[in-house]
């Protein structure tokens, strides 16, 4: 049973079949040939129908759209041009990796400033005044699915960034909002209309891994077009140069359309697996006699649900769970051997941290749920709850 879909998703049959049908287009849309130029166009052409499509999902306003290897490459995309502006960033303390890495690299070995603020009391404030404010907030959270971009946290920074002192002629900074959306990206609708640029990765949805993109609006283009990460023959605007690819465009296209027209079943169908794993989860604590903490409450994403059994590790479940998928923290820090900085930024207890498994599910059969909890699951907590038993006696 795989129920780690946060990590990464199964090849989707449209994104497939969309690379099936046009793997005979392989001209380079760079050359001035006939065929170079008809992939340019279908390149264009495509590009723009991605763009229209995420504008009216999210209600936003982007007019560019930069294909990358992932959201890790945008991040960075992002991070790298305004931290060679006058800029100042702030972003919370349960962003991705890409994102707090980015903050530390660019921003302080660049000269510049940041803030990686406590999500659970967040304090703004700016040393100095500065052209530009970056607020970096993910969509929704990799380990809980907590929805983290929200206009309240967006109104506080605002607010705060405000010259002090009236009596003088002091112009705001310009406020430019960034969000990571790669476990969000076309899964929960939320109104992104304040949004400047938005990252995400194709695997979450059912591309190639590899595959990611950058949304971006005029002003943010601006800023980017003159620091761009990757340097070279001016591709893609002169934002991200190397050869461009109109197959994964037009593959990537007739996905997102897909989703979006499947959108309402495939999160009505979220939510129930969601329903079903926690009403399971809850009958095995209660047979059991244990206690089950959810860390992820009713107001996350449908699509991740993260929870722990006192005393029982996560990390011997899923050695238990061998023919079986779940996860114990986010796939970039599994390698990393210490409780998630997420769960503790949010107040989880460390023995509770460390007993954390996370289920994550995309298009998973109810029925199939259900019986992996009661059955595979149960087995596996009920051997350890036994284990645990005899060694304290």
């Amino acid at each position: 049973m795989f129920l780690d879909h946060a990590s990464t998703t199964k090849v989707h049959d449209t994104f497939l079949k969309a690379i099936s049908s046009f793997a005979s287009m392989y001209a380079n849309p760079s050359s001035n040939h006939t065929e170079g130029l008809e992939a340019r166009d279908l390149m264009k052409r495509y590009k723009k129908r991605i763009i229209d499509l995420v504008n009216e999902f999210y209600n936003t306003e982007f007019t560019h759209f930069i294909l990358t290897s992932g959201a890790t490459e945008s991040i960075n995309t992002v991070f790298n041009a305004f931290a060679q502006e006058d800029t100042y960033c702030f972003t919370d303390d349960i962003e991705h990796k890409a994102t707090l890495e980015s903050a530390k690299k660019y921003f302080y070995c660049g000269g510049g400033e940041y803030n990686i603020f406590s999500i659970k009391d967040p304090k703004i404030s700016l040393p100095r005044n500065y052209d530009n404010v970056l607020l970096s907030l993910m969509t929704v959270n990799n380990e809980t699915g907590m929805f983290v971009y929200n206009d309240k946290l967006i109104d506080l920074v605002y607010d705060n960034i405000q010259p002090k002192n009236t009596l003088l002629e002091v112009p705001s900074p310009e406020l430019f909002i960034h969000t990571d959306n790669t476990q969000g990206f076309m899964k929960n609708k939320i109104d992104l209309h304040r949004c400047d640029m938005m990252s995400f990765s194709g695997h979450k949805i059912g591309t190639f891994k590899g595959i990611g993109g950058l949304f971006l609006n005029d002003r943010s283009f601006e800023i980017l077009k003159k620091h761009p990460l990757i340097v070279g023959g001016g591709h893609q605007e002169g934002i991200r140069s190397g050869t461009e690819n109109p197959l994964f465009i037009y593959a990537l296209y007739q996905l997102l359309l897909e989703i979006s027209y499947s959108f309402d079943n495939l999160s009505y169908n979220a939510k129930l697996c969601n329903q079903i794993a926690r009403m399971k989860l809850k009958e095995i604590a209660d047979e059991l006699n244990l206690e089950l903490v959810f860390n992820s409450d009713e107001s996350c994403s449908d699509y991740i649900l993260d929870f722990a059994f006192k005393g029982i590790e996560g990390e011997s479940v899923l050695t238990m769970l061998t023919k079986d998928s779940l996860a114990t923290t986010s796939a970039c820090n599994s390698e990393i051997l210490e409780s998630s900085y997420v769960l503790k930024a949010l107040g989880v207890p460390s023995e509770t941290a460390n007993c954390s498994l996370r289920m994550s599910f995309n298009n998973n059969s109810i029925e199939e749920v259900a019986y992996f909890i009661e059955h595979n699951f149960k087995n596996a907590i009920k051997k350890l709850a036994q284990m645990r038993v005899r060694k304290t006696k």
